[in-house]
Formats: structure tokens, C-alpha cells, sequence
């Protein structure tokens, strides 16, 4: 076949493809190249032929150029480039040897990736949209049995131990910080046990003034004391008849009011201040502490014949930060509480709801309500965004560096395609770690099986 028979045939190929094809030389000059040049990077495509790539590199036509990566390391090469216009351009370039394996030519094929990225784009968005409409499906199933929402593997176990141990009488301390949700978890310790149908008496140990604990706590008789009410008053005690008595911060108790408690619990009768008559008692005591008993009882600030009577079944309830996952559900949740008092329709920036999940949360449960109440009532927007920033937390514009996702400080365009589906994949690996506490909550995260995860996480030896 004549030398000028095959120029017209390639010339032809490069005309009729509908991908963007540059012929250069072993320098990077261009000689050849297809007439939708013009429409891929914005350069005229009668000017281009005899520039330099590293010319139209230098002038951002097309970055970075992977011909000068072929010339550079004389091997096929692929990239993602961004061009003038700020489109994506998916890129592949082949070296081409001589007999002596020379490099004489370099071929390169580009791909608008624009439109691709647009369509990924609204894909997410229906993600999204899938992905919250599921969300919203197990809120209200996991809402039918403990009314609580939840996704996280975390506080499922508790709940699932929580449903097997309510069945029985047996008493519960549960530990963790401050604000953590111990109150919650009593109330649907007691919800989901026999004496549901009963009262349930949430005390707070710490809001007792010492001088009232014994009247609050077992009552009086008429005439107990001066002040006291005429027809005389039931303790937190007896209300509790029946039912389940909480008490919150029990650490707080008085020595005084842990040894009538105690004797209360072994023989499971009382005796009103200011009364002789012993009354039969019947209730389900859980108690709640963010303090060490083990050192109170150390120090002498806590009995322990109580300690070992309340602490027959310990239960550790994890700190926000610990299952994360759970904080977008939570939002929604305190929104839509919101939103249902004061008949409006407000909703969470997403930028403001990412800096909430990477947030420490010192106050757990309890200062998310709070702040998202807060920034509800200040912000006159239905959307409401960063520009109502809460003070304690110190809100940036941005992520924090530490706590920033780290995809988004790579470039991924200067990276070659398999190298950059690695490193995306082991970051998002890696986050999800850091995220979830097992392989299946990263499962979930993920959204692929959980024998991947482990493999994954063997690949990247994380």
C-alpha cells in the first residue's frame, strides 16, 4: 500500500471519529488532528497544527498534556484533563516506535467527559433522593419497634440486648457521657418490658437540694414536718409502684439516702417520713451515671452493697462521635420535630450538616438538639446555612484540615485513572473505618457486601 494511500485512509479515520484524535511528533508538535479539536478544547483547529503541547499546556488549552507524560515516560498513558472552558476530558495517548524502537509519533484520543459528569451528577442526586427515601423507611420501622431512629450497627446491638433483658426485673446501670441518650435508652428499656402499662418516674439526682431527697424520695405523712401537705404526699418511690424508677446521676445520691435505698431494695418495702406503717413495694430500678462508681466507692462517696445492687447488668452507651452514622438520622429527626412545633419547613445546608458529623460533640445527643435548635430560631432562611454559625463549635467556611474528607485534597486530574481509582477507593476505605466499628456497619456505609469490605481492607492493609 502507497505512503499516500495510507495518509488518506488515517486522515479519513481521524475525520469520521467522534473522538478527538492529535497526532504529534517524538517533541510534542502537533501534526495532525481532527476537525472537532475546536469544539474539545477551544483552540482553532487550523492554528493548531505545528504548536507545541507543551505550548498548549503551558496555556491551560488542555492540562496537563498526556502527550508530554507518553514523551516523558515513552509508555501508553491515560488521564483525566480539564480544559479552558472548565470541561473534563477523559484522554489516552499511545506511543508509536520505529525498528529501533525509537519514539517517532505519539497518538492521543480524548473524550468529552462533561456531559458524563453532568449525567453522574444527577445520578447522585437521585442517590440521594433513594438513599433518604430508604432512610426514612427504616427510621419507621426501627420507630414501630423502639421508638428511636437509628442505622448504626452500634446502637442496634444495645437495643437488641436492651429487648432481651427487658423482659426480666433485673437492674440495669447504664454509663456514658452526658447527654449520650442514657434517658432515652430507660425509657425504652421500659417500654419494651412487662410494666410498659405502668408509670415510668425519671429522677434527677443531681436537681435534689440534700435537704429534700428523703421527702422527695420516700414521702410523708400528714403533719410529717412544717410546710408538709396537709393529706400528706407519695414519695418518687411509691409513684413508682408497679413500674420502673430511673434515677439519673445517681452518683449524686446522699450517703444518707443510698443506705434507706438500699434497704428499700433488699426488703422492698417503705416507711413514709413521719409515718410507722410499712407499704409493700413493687418497682424496676434502673440508674444512670457518667462517673466512675468504682472510685466513688474508693473514696468513700458511694456504698458498695448499692453498688453491686444496681449494677447487675452494666450497659455502656457510646458517645456521638462513636457512631456517627447516626447523626444525618438524627438531624432529620430533630428537624422534623422542629419543624412539626412551629408548622414550617426548614431544612440543613449540607455544608453546615457535614461540619456537624465531623464535629467532636462533647455534649453528645443533647447538644446536637440544642444547636439545632438554636441555628432553627436564629436563622430567618429555609435553608439554614453557615452564615448562622454557633459559637462554641467555632464553625469554619471549610473542614477542618484534620477531620477534611481526603478526597477532596487530591487533584485527581495529575494522576493516572488507575492510580486515582486507588487512592479514591482507599480513602473512602479508609473513612468508613475511621466511621463505622465493624465490617458490616462499613458494609452499609459503602454500600457494597461485607466479605469486599475485607478484602478491601486487605488490599489497602488498613
Amino acid at each position: 500500500m502507497s505512503t499516500s494511500l495510507i495518509e488518506t485512509e488515517l486522515n479519513t479515520i481521524i475525520e469520521k471519529s467522534c473522538d478527538t484524535i492529535l497526532i504529534t511528533d517524538s517533541k510534542g508538535v502537533i501534526l495532525n488532528a481532527s476537525p472537532n479539536f475546536f469544539s474539545t478544547y477551544g483552540y482553532d483547529y487550523d492554528k493548531v497544527i505545528g504548536v507545541s503541547v507543551y505550548q498548549l499546556e503551558e496555556e491551560k488549552v488542555l492540562y496537563p498534556s498526556v502527550t508530554s507524560l507518553v514523551i516523558k515516560y515513552q509508555k501508553e498513558m491515560q488521564i483525566m484533563q480539564t480544559t479552558l472552558a472548565g470541561h473534563s476530558i477523559f484522554t489516552k495517548a499511545i506511543p508509536i516506535f520505529d525498528s529501533s524502537h525509537k519514539l517517532i509519533k505519539v497518538i492521543s484520543f480524548s473524550d468529552d467527559f462533561t456531559n458524563m459528569k453532568l449525567i453522574r451528577d444527577e445520578y447522585e442526586k437521585l442517590q440521594k433522593k433513594v438513599f433518604k427515601k430508604n432512610i426514612k423507611k427504616k427510621m419507621s420501622s426501627e420507630e414501630e419497634r423502639y421508638g428511636i431512629k437509628f442505622i448504626s450497627k452500634t446502637i442496634e446491638d444495645i437495643f437488641e440486648l436492651l429487648q432481651r433483658i427487658s423482659a426480666f426485673d433485673t437492674n440495669i446501670l447504664l454509663l456514658g457521657e452526658s447527654g449520650s441518650g442514657k434517658t432515652l435508652f430507660a425509657s425504652k428499656i421500659h417500654a419494651m418490658s412487662c410494666r410498659k402499662s405502668k408509670p415510668f418516674i425519671e429522677v434527677s439526682c443531681g436537681a435534689i437540694p440534700d435537704n429534700l431527697f428523703e421527702s422527695e424520695f420516700f414521702g410523708y405523712e400528714a403533719g410529717a414536718f412544717t410546710g408538709a401537705q396537709q393529706q400528706g404526699k407519695p414519695g418518687l418511690i411509691e409513684q413508682a409502684d408497679q413500674g420502673t424508677l430511673f434515677l439519673d446521676e445517681v452518683s449524686e445520691l446522699p450517703l444518707l439516702i443510698q443506705t434507706k435505698l438500699l434497704k428499700v431494695l433488699q426488703d422492698k418495702r417503705l416507711t413514709r417520713i413521719g409515718g410507722t406503717r410499712e407499704k409493700q413495694i413493687d418497682f424496676r430500678l434502673i440508674t444512670a451515671t457518667n462517673k466512675s462508681l468504682d472510685e466513688l466507692v474508693q473514696k468513700g462517696e458511694f456504698r458498695l452493697d448499692l453498688y453491686y445492687r444496681i449494677n447487675v447488668i452494666p450497659v455502656y452507651i457510646p458517645a456521638l462521635r462513636d457512631h456517627r452514622e447516626d447523626i444525618p438520622i438524627l438531624i432529620q429527626h430533630f428537624l422534623e420535630q422542629l419543624n412539626q412545633r412551629y408548622q414550617q419547613k426548614k431544612q440543613l445546608d449540607p455544608i453546615v450538616e457535614k461540619q456537624l458529623i465531623h464535629y467532636q460533640w462533647p455534649g453528645n445527643i443533647r447538644e446536637l438538639k440544642n444547636v439545632l435548635e438554636r441555628l432553627y430560631v436564629t436563622c430567618k432562611a429555609d435553608i439554614l446555612s453557615l452564615d448562622h454559625q454557633i459559637q462554641e463549635i467555632k464553625f469554619t467556611p471549610g473542614v477542618n484540615k484534620e477531620d477534611q474528607d481526603p478526597n477532596e485534597l487530591v487533584d485527581y486530574s495529575v494522576l493516572l485513572l488507575p492510580e486515582a481509582l486507588a487512592l479514591l477507593e482507599k480513602n473512602m476505605m479508609t473513612k468508613a473505618k475511621e466511621t463505622c466499628n465493624s465490617t458490616y456497619a462499613m458494609s452499609r456505609y459503602l454500600g457494597i457486601s461485607q466479605p469486599s469490605v475485607v478484602r478491601k481492607l486487605q488490599k489497602h492493609k488498613l
